[in-house]
């Protein structure tokens, strides 16, 4: 049998054809994706390529539902393209195009010369028109730093602009070329990278394993793992763009090149503790490297450092929130009076478009408070916020995102500072996970989840998985290298994890953030437990029939009562929805027992009140009533009162009144049309201005 060409497979597809190859049983995308240590969706998208590759080759992938794949072709071909593989080494894989750019620009940026084509020619094995082609490609990937590619006859190729934009380029290059993941399971094992089993288990082609190397990342990642481990607790996205950052901000201090802004204006925001850390790490730097780094150095570590560290794991997060209800002054003291009037205004802009309970969810506020902390020093610390769940996000939860979206200018005028769309779906994922809390009972069996992307991602995963398996305990919530390395036990009975693992004698199901259909059914199946809620976009497929005008309708309208306190109030408007075996009595309780224990915050509106409890207060069916009042009541809000209409709420989930609420909001801010709505004496003429204001769902 002739010799194969390789050419038009990269190396992550090469490894898996060897994988294939080596089988004679059909694999799983899933098996094949835990070897390689990529997502099961990643390799899918690879078996594509290698099924094209085989074709032209005259060979068949054969796809078993439910089975796996296989190489249907003849014993003595199988033997010679394996052997044809397992000959060959880093030199003969061929780059993707994507990778060879990222190698290139990683290359002149670390080089302390220019470099010249030729030499990229002989390395990459490529033309000199496909070099200045990628050159070009590269001159508009550093528009966004803006950083300028430097090019000159008999000279060679030299990135030039600000020296932070540089290094901010650097780490993304570095992150973007390898892949977090891959980088994570590098640093998460101290020298793994320098066997040569581990980096061909992970994909990494050698020229990037060269680098890391020349970048000491070991040493650095030694440091944040072990020596300082009570200082900070960090996310594994942060984790890694710490490491490469202080490799960058070495590799650079040896060549004489510093960042020279001192920082002042951003200094009095600082965490002692974190301070202290980075002078100390600075001295570390000077006696490990032979290089002494100028103060303005140390200050722009702290202050990337106050950015990037998570005070609290998600775990103990978790836990305050649920045995702790934390004053005004609690949280101004943790996160400042600035922050803490910004979450506030942020929260409360978003409960009357989504549920008005959110403004009493102490979770969401500290959560928001504790995210938007980095805001003060966010345009020079320049660590770039990163959300690779954010077209899932839009998808799964468009009418959340269309609110945090219209938060940015909440946030603007605050800080004069701007978010990113990025920033906007970490807001989304916050309210989406307290959305999703309004619909959780009980919990009983022990879950572990490992989520390597942050906390905002952990949070809605905790959420989700709550929401579907009520009798379930979340006991700990870690990333994966605070679980990698973590000294001390947890008993649970499943392991939940955002990132490929393996656990001697503990089931573990790889999942999405958004915890897809088939992922709650892989945990179903190991629980044993029968499904017990619907997927958010079922919830959201019929939104159409609960908007406004269909909800309230004449036998949920009273008009004119007379009522002598807020709690008769109470009881008046929520009669016609239990009349009619829409809510329960309890509910009408819950909703009094709400205003006891946290106030009128429920008259929203001048002289309106929407009064709701928790969908497990008594909800039969997703409904809402109308009611207006002919002596106007004091709830005791100090702006709004006196109260002359109420509505209320009767939510089943946590997104399938969202139609109708927002329509709600909408109309209250027509002045002429809540004036008529409080004035008049027919059901009928309610109905038809409701029908008249009655806008289509946010989609």
């Amino acid at each position: 049998m002739g010799e194969f060409t390789l050419i038009g497979l990269d190396t992550n597809c090469q490894k898996l054809l060897l994988l294939l190859l080596q089988e004679n049983q059909p694999l799983p995308a899933n098996k094949l994706a835990r070897k390689l240590l990529i997502t099961p969706r990643m390799a899918r998208y690879r078996l594509n390529k290698v099924e094209i590759w085989l074709h032209l080759n005259s060979l068949t992938l054969i796809k078993q539902p439910g089975v796996g794949y296989l190489i249907d072709a003849r014993p003595d071909t199988k033997r010679s393209l394996l052997h044809q593989l397992e000959k060959m080494g880093d030199d003969a894989l061929v780059l993707p195009p994507h990778k060879r750019i990222y190698l290139i620009i990683i290359t002149i940026l670390f080089s302390p010369l220019p470099v010249v084509v030729k030499q990229f020619q002989s390395a990459l094995n490529i033309s000199r028109t496909t070099v200045l082609k990628d050159l070009h490609t590269i001159d508009e990937w550093l528009i966004k730093y803006d950083l300028r590619l430097m090019r000159r006859q008999n000279y060679g190729c030299q990135i030039v602009g600000d020296e932070s934009s540089i290094r901010e380029a650097m780490v993304d290059c570095l992150i973007e070329g390898i892949g977090e993941e891959n980088l994570i399971a590098i640093m998460g094992d101290k020298y793994a990278y320098r066997q040569r089993t581990d980096t061909d288990k992970l994909g990494i082609e050698r020229p990037f394993i060269e680098i890391l190397q020349k970048l000491n990342i070991d040493y650095f990642a030694k440091i944040l793992l072990k020596e300082e481990a009570g200082t900070l607790s960090l996310s594994d996205h942060n984790f890694v763009w710490l490491v490469l950052c202080l490799a960058s901000l070495t590799n650079r201090a040896l060549s004489g090149i510093y960042v020279l802004d001192d920082l002042q204006s951003v200094q009095s925001q600082w965490d002692e503790e974190i301070d202290q850390f980075a002078k100390k790490l600075s001295a570390k730097i000077n006696r490990q490297f032979g290089v002494r780094l100028p103060e303005s150095e140390t200050k722009q570590l702290t202050c990337l450092m106050n950015k990037a560290a998570i005070r609290k794991s998600v775990t103990r997060l978790l836990s305050e929130n649920q045995i702790e209800i934390r004053t005004s002054e609690r949280l101004i003291e943790e996160f400042g009076s600035d922050i803490l009037s910004l979450a506030e205004e942020i929260v409360t802009y978003a409960s009357v478009y989504l549920h008005p309970a959110l403004r009493v969810d102490g979770e969401l506020l500290a959560n928001l408070a504790n995210h938007l902390s980095h805001l003060p020093y966010a345009e020079v610390s320049r660590v770039k916020l990163r959300n690779p769940l954010l077209a899932d996000i839009r998808r799964e939860y468009a009418h959340i995102y269309f609110i945090a979206e219209n938060c940015v200018d909440i946030v603007y005028r605050h800080f004069k500072s701007h978010i990113s769309e990025d920033e906007i779906g970490y807001l989304t994922m916050y309210f989406a996970a307290a959305m999703e809390r309004l619909c959780i009972s009980e919990r009983k069996k022990k879950v572990l989840v490992i989520c390597n992307a942050g906390r905002a991602t952990a949070m809605l995963l905790v959420s989700r998985i709550r929401v579907e398996f009520p009798n379930i305990d979340i006991v700990a919530v870690m990333s994966y290298l605070e679980w990698k390395n973590r000294v001390d036990s947890i008993e649970y009975d499943l392991i939940v994890s955002t990132i490929p693992i393996q656990v001697k004698n503990t089931p573990v199901v790889i999942a999405s953030p958004l915890l897809a259909s088939q992922d709650a059914a892989n945990i179903r199946a190991l629980l044993k437990t029968p499904r017990t809620t619907t997927k958010a976009s079922d919830r959201t497929a019929n939104h159409n029939q609960f908007c406004l005008k269909n909800l309230i309708k004449a036998d949920t309208i009273k008009l004119n009562v007379l009522v002598g306190s807020w709690e008769e109030a109470v009881e008046q408007a929520g009669e016609p929805l239990l009349k009619n075996h829409l809510i329960e009595h309890r509910y009408i309780q819950a909703m009094k027992d709400t205003i006891i224990n946290f106030g009128p915050y429920m008259v929203i509106w001048e002289g309106t009140v929407l009064l709701h409890a928790r969908p497990e207060d008594g909800v039969r069916q997703l409904c809402m009533g109308f009611t207006t009042f002919r002596n106007p009541i004091n709830f005791g809000h100090e702006q709004n009162d006196p109260v002359k209409m109420a509505f209320v709420l009767g939510a089943v989930d946590n997104c399938s009144h969202m139609p109708a609420l927002y329509e709600l909001s909408d109309l209250m801010r027509d002045h002429e049309v809540a004036s008529s709505l409080r004035n008049t004496v027919s059901p009928q003429r309610v109905l038809k201005l409701f029908s008249d204001h009655c806008k289509d769902p946010v989609n």
